[in-house]
């Protein structure tokens, strides 16, 4: 889930029916090291978008499809990589201040 503390432009999110971002990538790194991105593998899933006008939020929940891929048990573990575009815009068309990559591993359940 990636909270955005203004109201987002959709358009620059993901697609409302596919589901699909041209703008937020979710990316493995079985070997852990984000610093070579060469063995970075695309993780398949959608992107669900909630606009709370309210609360003047915007949520991006991704969903995996067949979940997130495991860290495993080497050391480094193996990392999930999300990347926001600085094409990403709110509803006033003002772009990120932070745009750039997050970097988390996964844990078991």
């Amino acid at each position: 889930r990636i909270v955005f503390d203004e109201l987002m432009n959709p358009a620059t999110l993901a697609n409302p029916v596919t589901g699909h971002s041209d703008f937020i990538h979710v990316f493995f790194d079985p070997d852990g090291n984000v610093q070579d991105d060469s063995d970075q593998v695309p993780v398949p899933g959608s992107f669900a978008l909630t606009l709370d006008q309210n609360a003047n939020v915007t949520h991006a929940l991704f969903q995996a499809t067949g979940g997130l891929p495991a860290a495993g048990t080497q050391r480094p573990p193996a990392r999930i990589v999300v990347e926001l575009s600085h094409l990403i815009q709110d509803i006033a068309g003002n772009g990120l201040r932070n745009p750039g990559s997050t970097v988390f591993s996964t844990e078991a359940r």
